[in-house]
């Protein structure tokens, strides 16, 4: 019997349109490494994909021992395993002219959020005085002079490379920024 040769492409596209059993079928055939789809974002859509892409075999496992911590420092452990994932192997080194992002959230109750048109959900940044700022937590940013004038400071280790990395983080792994940012209720 004679080898049979594919392009990687190939098997790429095949995966990408492929539905979930053929997803698997391929991932078998050819390993999962090499059906990853190129796009991290595409590959870390849970806790447990970002788990298993730094080296945790069993997030299950990983999360049962450490479930006896309080929910902020769990998610931030979260967050952290999250973050070196989707940066793949970037890390900020935090020296002058290093561009770094993190994701901000806005705080909207449920029923606000639903009253909300897509447009106005679609705005960054919304004031009508002269000047505002905004300061708490791993964050501090502020705005003067309508917005001539911005800048922002954020410390925090949980930075990404990349403004479109943050955003997808803050989208996709809201409840576990909820988890580290705000207290639970009792």
């Amino acid at each position: 019997m004679s080898d049979i040769k594919i392009k990687k492409q190939n098997v790429l596209d095949a995966y990408r349109n492929a539905s979930d059993e053929q997803r698997e079928l391929l991932e078998h055939l050819f390993g999962r490494d090499v059906c990853k789809p190129l796009d991290v974002r595409e590959r870390i859509k849970t806790f447990a994909d970002a788990a298993q892409a730094v080296g945790i075999d069993d997030p299950e496992e990983w999360e049962e021992h450490y479930s006896n911590l309080e929910p902020d420092i769990l998610a931030y452990l979260k967050l952290r395993i999250i973050t070196k994932a989707l940066n793949e192997g970037w890390e900020p080194k935090f020296i002058p002219g290093e561009y770094r992002w993190a994701p901000y959230f806005l705080l909207y109750t449920k029923e606000e959020i639903e009253k909300i048109d897509a447009e106005k959900k679609a705005r960054v940044v919304f004031r009508s005085v002269s000047n505002a700022y905004a300061s708490g937590g791993v964050s501090c940013a502020y705005a003067n002079y309508d917005s001539a004038y911005v800048f922002a400071n954020i410390g925090s280790r949980l930075a990404f490379k990349s403004e479109e990395l943050a955003e997808y983080a803050g989208k996709q792994f809201t409840e576990i920024y909820a988890d580290f940012i705000f207290k639970a209720e009792e």
